[in-house]
């Protein structure tokens, strides 16, 4: 017998055995179901993988309705609305513009499969887009930054928040057209939004706004959960920073503002230990990480009041400098969240911005800008 077979049979015997080793039974059937009626009732467990033990369980449910509403409200009440509203409406979440002193309710309840509609949720920045379009913004995005032309910024995140509003945030009462709330459809068709994904494919004419292959937009997302006893708190040390800035967010109206979402209590692998409200920020990112943004010093310090104040959770452990072992102190590392600032150099001295303590919160450490916004600041 030739040596390779030999080898051969050697490798097959191997896995045999590893096999065996394993378990020679093939798994259960992931998908039970224990009721009364053919495939109710059902569970889908995942316990394949180098894990077994740490298997997923997801509950199936036969299709239903949803009913949607937006409302638009000014903030006052905000903090107290965050912890109860979700208890009302079993898919509720918010939009919050600070700097517009708004708040975009969305009423989300489950209804009657017999409720007519056919809606569908579409939402404008998840659609393909021109890519001229995606350039300009961006450009325009990145003239305003270098030339600190806070007005321009807010008066194109105002007309951007009411676009969106205008549009229904890509809601359609059956696929095509807006013709008034609410907006009733199936789970499926309401849930999510991505019609990016089957865009054409037309050598980039028309591209995601996230295409990296293209000139689009390009941010940072800071993502964390609250406990909601603790929302309340929270929100009103942010809305402190806004009365003393009151055009510091306005860059956030760009980006649908700050999403708000609730997250239930589990004891599921990585659940939150008690019911929770998410928080995803999203905003400016220069190309340059060695470049600042316009009020880099309020972002900042809403991250660090966040985490150290009110014990937030990081989402998939986003802010690598606020643990410690996870920073890097190199300069300029404060600018792209890599360290906390304990000195100049891990801003950006060169161009204004130095390591000064929060203005609500002392014991924040944020790059702050030491002369006020004009133009060529950030150049």
């Amino acid at each position: 017998m030739k040596r390779y077979q030999r080898g051969q049979i050697k490798i097959a015997i191997g896995t045999l055995i590893c096999i065996c080793v394993a378990n020679c039974s093939p798994p259960e059937d992931p998908i039970q179901c224990t009721g009364l009626v053919k495939n109710s009732d059902c569970t889908i467990t995942n316990s394949y993988g180098a894990f077994p033990d740490r298997s997923v369980t997801l509950k199936l449910q036969p299709l239903f309705k949803r009913s949607v509403t937006y409302i638009t409200k000014d903030d006052s009440h905000i903090g107290d609305e965050a912890v109860s509203f979700g208890r009302m409406h079993e898919f509720a979440d918010f939009m919050w513009y600070p700097s517009q002193q708004r708040v975009v309710y969305r009423i989300d309840d489950r209804v009657s499969t017999n409720a007519s509609g056919n809606g569908l949720n579409d939402f404008p920045g998840f659609r393909s887009t021109p890519s001229p379009v995606l350039s300009t913004l961006r450009t325009s995005e990145e003239t305003q930054e270098s030339l600190g032309d806070v007005d321009g910024k807010c008066i194109n995140g105002k007309l951007t928040a009411l676009t969106l509003r205008t549009m229904a945030y890509g809601l359609t009462n059956d696929g095509i057209l807006f013709t008034g709330y609410p907006v009733i459809g199936y789970q499926n068709r309401i849930q999510a939004s991505g019609t990016c994904l089957d865009s054409p494919k037309d050598a980039r004419i028309t591209a995601c706004s996230w295409d990296s292959r293209v000139k689009g937009l390009f941010f940072h997302q800071t993502t964390f959960s609250i406990a909601l006893s603790k929302v309340k708190n929270f929100i009103e040390d942010v809305q402190k920073l806004v009365a003393l800035e009151p055009k510091a967010m306005c860059g956030l109206d760009l980006y649908n503002g700050i999403l708000m979402r609730y997250v239930t209590a589990s004891s599921a692998y990585l659940g939150k230990q008690e019911d929770a409200l998410d928080f995803d920020i999203t905003y400016y990112r220069s190309k340059d990480p060695q470049t600042p943004r316009l009020f880099q010093d309020i972002l900042e310090e809403i991250e660090q009041i966040a985490v150290f104040k009110y014990n937030a959770l990081p989402h998939w452990d986003q802010i690598l400098g606020l643990e410690d072992g996870l920073s890097t102190e190199n300069e300029g590392c404060a600018l792209e969240g890599l360290c906390i600032c304990s000195q100049d150099i891990h801003c950006a001295p060169k161009k204004g911005y130095l390591c000064r303590p929060g203005k609500i919160y002392e014991k924040a450490r944020v790059c702050a800008k030491i002369r006020k916004y004009g133009a060529g600041d950030l150049s």
